[in-house]
């Protein structure tokens, strides 16, 4: 018969705790790793075992103890991708030390500082809306709103950035979390930069996760879209970059 999903949740809820348990034993001097003191040897179906065979601990008789909250929270906290930032290279290009300056204003809500690492002709593509801004004047006003709506202590971390090897460009992939660590859903994006030999910012295109995951639906939508292109007038176009 098949299984029921709330069956295989309960199933790999089961065996999480169990793991989180097992690896709370590990911790302890009495776990059931550590050298247990001997017991007498009982018969088995009459028969008395063997005096060099190995001496098992039955979970029954040490029972696994239940996982505090504080270690679960921290066992949590450690999965966080927070856990594994990228830090700044010893000689980092123009333009990731600009990106790393620009999050940084944004983190701590410093408007002024963030736009500062822009130049005045950035042309900057956030992809969840559909016109580009393309002054420091409408990027001031983008930033504004965003922070509006934005929960508060909400953080922006920087889980990897290419470094600007003298050509001006760089990328990065980074997600959004609370100031306790965890991480915020559907917060991961990816990132494209370049700067001016001034180190400003000229051109950003940002990519934020989707809340909404198409799958094959959107596959499908995506070959049903390249049909439909054969009947759009050349006189109509998209932009490329």
């Amino acid at each position: 018969s098949r299984l029921l999903p709330g069956t295989l949740g309960a199933m790999a809820r089961s065996f999480l705790i169990l793991l989180v348990s097992l690896m709370g034993q590990l911790d302890r001097s009495d776990s059931f790793l550590a050298p247990q003191a001997p017991h007498p040897a009982k018969p088995l179906n009459g028969l008395m075992p063997h005096p060099l065979a190995p001496r098992i601990p039955s979970l029954s008789t040490h029972p696994l103890p239940r996982p505090s909250p504080s270690r679960t929270r921290r066992m949590r906290m450690q999965l966080s991708p927070s856990d594994f930032p990228a830090p700044p290279a010893a000689n980092e290009g123009l333009c990731t030390v600009a990106v790393r300056n620009y999050w940084d204003g944004m983190n701590r809500r410093d408007v002024e500082f963030a736009l500062n690492q822009f130049a005045d002709d950035i042309v900057f593509q956030d992809m969840m809306f559909q016109e580009p801004l393309k002054d420091k004047k409408e990027l001031r006003a983008h930033f504004e709103t965003c922070l509006e709506g934005f929960p508060e202590g909400l953080l922006f971390v920087i889980d990897d950035i290419s470094n600007d090897s003298g050509d001006g460009k760089c990328g990065a992939f980074w997600h959004c979390e609370t100031p306790e660590g965890k991480a915020f859903p559907f917060s991961r994006g990816l990132s494209y930069y370049a700067c001016n030999g001034e180190g400003k910012l000229t051109f950003a295109r940002e990519i934020p996760e989707p809340s909404t995951k198409t799958g094959g639906s959107g596959l499908a939508l995506a070959r049903f879209g390249s049909f439909m292109m054969q009947f759009v007038p050349e006189s109509i176009t998209f932009p490329k970059l």
